[in-house]
């Protein structure tokens, strides 16, 4: 699949099709400087038993840049996340991010105490092979977020 030669608008599908696969299907289209596409979303997330309860909040941000991305590109991305409000920031970009901006992200986010998934180049590539309709080949997201989840579930 190549995120590449999708519309705008397939692009965007494409990015909504991975948030409902990754259990953020609620998430509302979220507007940020830089980012080809980007969602915002809180809910609470219950335990199978219904014992436990966690407040969770998510900006899932999209980038398709050929360029790496570098410290000035993330720092809108890290602004964004903190604006919001959001516990939990999904970076998914279609590039490279550079080294040194991917640690400044993190340690930033880390100070504020968020959370940082960064998927870049060939992650983003399979993630969205995973939940945009490809064959995935070897690693799967969607399987193993469906194996995690079964587990959970016939835990004792």
């Amino acid at each position: 699949m190549d995120v590449y030669a999708c519309s705008d608008d397939g692009f965007e599908q494409l990015c909504r099709q991975v948030v409902d696969g990754l259990g953020l299907g609620a998430a509302q289209p979220f507007e940020i400087r830089g980012a080809s596409t980007a969602f915002s979303i809180a809910f609470e997330r219950v335990s199978s038993d219904g014992l436990f309860r966690t407040k969770e909040s998510w900006l899932s941000v999209f980038v398709r840049a050929r360029a790496p991305l570098d410290s000035t590109e993330l720092n809108l991305f890290t602004q964004a996340a903190l604006t919001v409000g959001a516990g939990n920031l999904l970076l998914v970009s279609f590039g490279e991010v550079e080294a040194r901006a991917a640690a400044e992200l993190r340690a930033m986010l880390a100070r504020e105490e968020r959370v940082v998934v960064l998927l870049a180049g060939d992650l983003a590539q399979l993630l969205a092979e995973d939940y945009g309709g490809g064959a995935p080949n070897g690693f799967s997201f969607a399987h193993l977020r469906t194996y995690l989840r079964s587990q959970g579930e016939q835990a004792p």
